[in-house]
């Protein structure tokens, strides 16, 4: 989430421009004469040659308040939308915890795990005391849509699958995914700090059917699950199209897909860098991809996946980067799997 707050920041704040760049050749015309991307770019590199000393960041930051200028940044819908009704509430794990009045953890213990970038909370204890508004509805809102809505489409058959979590972090969502009813989770995180977490979180919960291993997202070859879930991922790491290749192959039924991107309407990634990589919340490289729209929806098609849908959940109206379309979730189903689509509402897109 600091990335989020950072680079959307960012796109509004020209102070990070320590010089600045040459002025863009011309304001977009108003008509479409200019249809491609290709057709813009003389408007971004003037006399086809980039700023001297424009670094990769400040032309993101430029190109981003262009493109907020120039109607080149507006939400897309490219796929069938599978419309969920949800509210922002504690997780099903903290809400059972404080209505059974169990225990939590004291403070020290809880401290011992600290640093947290997550509020969890075991009724009255929590992680950090306070639920941030950048924080806690961000995960609350990712909590009430995807695990039950993979509960409702794995049907009959839940108790008998499993869900992996690539890039689980300190595990809540895979913790809500066990809450669900399915039959083992397992939770994937390049930190040995945030699977600790993520064990304390388990043991204190009292969660017997999810487990937490440290592993690399580029060492996801060999694993499988019926369920696979990967959230906030994409965005962190330079091998894109070999993440996906290999969710592919660990997906037994379905993959559930949420990531940043940008709305700029072409497929493509833009290059952002200076990341901490002792970051618990960033990935393992100080350079990242950052994907648009339709560049994640290609990676969904080119690893393999036909059926795919986009998931909007209503109470987007009250996380700003779900709101705004920074932030989209995709469902996407392997060949060869029917899944009952009878009870969640799906319809063409906008």
């Amino acid at each position: 989430m600091n990335f989020i707050k950072k680079i959307f920041k960012q796109r509004h704040d020209t102070s990070s421009v320590t010089q600045t760049p040459a002025p863009l050749a011309a304001p977009l015309p108003p008509s479409a004469d200019l249809v491609t991307p290709y057709q813009r770019n003389p408007l971004l590199f003037p006399r086809n040659i980039s700023h001297p000393v424009e670094t990769n960041n400040q032309f993101f930051t430029r190109f981003c308040l262009w493109a907020d200028a120039n109607d080149f940044n507006t939400a897309e819908f490219l796929l069938p939308q599978i419309q969920l009704k949800n509210e922002l509430e504690p997780f099903l794990f903290e809400r059972e915890f404080a209505a059974q009045g169990k225990v939590g953890p004291t403070q020290q213990q809880i401290a011992h795990h600290a640093p947290w970038e997550y509020q969890v909370e075991w009724g009255d204890v929590s992680t950090m005391g306070v639920r941030r508004d950048n924080e806690w509805p961000f995960h609350r809102h990712r909590g009430s849509m995807f695990p039950p809505l993979a509960a409702k489409l794995a049907g009959v058959e839940k108790s008998a699958l499993t869900v992996m979590d690539v890039a689980c972090h300190c595990g809540v969502i895979a913790l809500e995914f066990a809450r669900h009813g399915f039959r083992h989770v397992l939770g994937l995180d390049l930190r040995k700090k945030n699977i600790d977490q993520a064990n304390f979180l388990k043991s204190t919960f009292e969660i017997d059917n999810v487990d937490f291993k440290i592993e690399n997202a580029r060492n996801l070859k060999g694993y499988k699950a019926d369920v696979v879930f990967c959230g906030g991922l994409l965005y962190h790491v330079t091998f894109p199209v070999e993440l996906l290749a290999d969710l592919f192959d660990a997906t037994g039924k379905f993959l559930i897909f949420d990531s940043l991107c940008q709305k700029h309407p072409f497929s493509g990634f833009h290059i952002y860098g200076g990341r901490d990589v002792n970051n618990s919340l960033e990935g393992d490289n100080a350079i990242e991809l950052v994907p648009t729209y339709r560049a994640i929806i290609d990676l969904l098609r080119a690893a393999g996946f036909v059926e795919i849908y986009e998931i909007l959940g209503s109470a987007a109206e009250d996380v700003y980067i779900y709101r705004d379309r920074n932030i989209r979730s995709f469902l996407a189903v392997k060949p060869g799997v029917t899944l009952d689509m009878q009870d969640v509402q799906v319809i063409s897109p906008v």
